[in-house]
């Protein structure tokens, strides 16, 4: 016999009973998935997660929509101890449907499991303009922030979270579900279905009545950490065939210039508000140009430059032979990244063989107050995108 939510009754003290009415998720004008999901991250309590397990029974509301390369989790909260959540709203209408979501769900835990907490900061502040500790700490006072980031460091290397599919006309059994999750590996994961049936009153109030239907016990996965942890080294003789500086008119002389360039460099360095916690150390670097080792990759080095003589502004990552292997898997990536990144990247193989992926806009000029405020806030925003994007990327390669 299939389950059914039974309808509510209203019984008022005067005796009147009022008999509110089903909405259907998903049904035109009636209820769609997004408001269920407004409705959990704005009310949390409306998860039974208490009796699923005890350990998440405190849920502080992180954000809705955030974006992994899976996807965009619909929403995701923490516990005080550091536990994530994580919700899918969903239709559950057949049995595609059904495979999709939960393969969907388990994708993002899979990509969780690979984050560090800083992954977890940056994406949140991406998301919310907030801290994650931030939100956190607005939720209960007092906390202490170094053992709620020791706590989430621990679940994330874990894989030690709550995975909840939450939505209405859940019909799937509890043996074609755990049936699915075997064969979907192992995490440290509690997973269950929790089916919301949602009605309304005749004066527009809505009533939600959440049921557990299905968990499993934890679940455990092996998960591949491996990281490339080789040591940069800056060799400037890498840069040989790299964009430069054209300002020939600045000074009166080399030292002139250099003192130009770097003030503007570090200008720009403090409009910089990296969202990553870990973020790369932006430094001017002599002669005209800001140069660096791109984060903790070995022979990726970030370039920003000025040309007159291609009317341009750039921002770029310059790849030398060590790390081809870097950009090619970087550019089978392509698509995702720019999505992330929010606009269209140059991908280019230099005639020396040097690979580069980069941005450009139009020339503007630093001698001019406007124009020079309008370059470093570009290059400001752009340096942020590489670092939240691009970094992690290279970072979580091996080879």
């Amino acid at each position: 016999m299939s389950r059914q939510v039974a309808k509510p009754i209203l019984v008022y003290p005067d005796g009147r009973t009022v008999s509110p009415t089903k909405l259907d998720l998903g049904k035109p004008g009636t209820y769609t998935e997004y408001d269920l999901q407004e409705a959990l991250f704005s009310y949390p309590e409306l998860l039974p997660v208490a009796e699923i397990d005890p350990a998440f029974k405190t849920l502080i509301p992180i954000c809705t929509e955030l974006s992994m390369k899976a996807g965009r989790l619909d929403v995701l909260y923490v516990t005080p101890d550091g536990l994530p959540v994580c919700v899918e709203t969903k239709l559950w209408r057949n049995a595609e449907a059904r495979r999709a979501v939960v393969a969907q769900i388990l994708d993002y835990a899979s990509e969780l499991s690979r984050w560090s907490v800083e992954d977890l900061q940056r994406v949140v502040r991406q998301r919310t303009k907030r801290h994650l500790f931030d939100i956190v700490a607005n939720a209960v006072p007092g906390i202490d922030e170094a053992e709620f980031l020791d706590n989430i460091t621990s679940a994330l290397q874990n894989g030690r979270f709550l995975l909840l599919v939450c939505g209405d006309g859940i019909r799937e059994s509890t043996e074609n579900i755990s049936r699915f999750l075997s064969g979907a590996g192992h995490l440290d994961f509690i997973f269950a279905l929790v089916e919301v049936g949602v009605f309304e009153t005749e004066d527009g109030v809505r009533i939600y009545q959440p049921r557990t239907l299905a968990r499993t016990q934890k679940i455990q996965r092996s998960i591949d950490r491996s990281l490339n942890n080789n040591s940069p080294i800056l060799d400037e003789s890498e840069f040989s065939n790299e964009p430069v500086d054209h300002q020939e008119n600045i000074g009166q002389n080399g030292e002139d210039k250099r003192k130009f360039w770097l003030e503007f460099w570090e200008e720009t360095s403090a409009e910089i508000d990296f969202d990553d916690p870990n973020h790369l150390e932006f430094t001017p670097e002599k002669r005209f140009r800001a140069a660096g080792v791109f984060g903790n990759v070995a022979g990726v080095y970030l370039l920003t430059y000025f040309s007159t003589s291609d009317n341009e502004i750039g921002v770029a990552l310059s790849f030398n032979r060590e790390a081809r292997p870097l950009f090619e898997a970087l550019k089978a990536q392509k698509d995702g990244l720019e999505e992330q990144i929010g606009y269209p990247l140059k991908w280019t193989v230099k005639e020396n063989g040097r690979q580069m992926i980069g941005t450009k806009t139009e020339y503007q000029d630093p001698k001019q107050p406007e124009q020079r405020e309008a370059a470093k806030k570009w290059f400001a925003k752009r340096i942020v995108d590489f670092d939240n994007v691009l970094r992690p990327a290279l970072e979580n390669f091996d080879y």
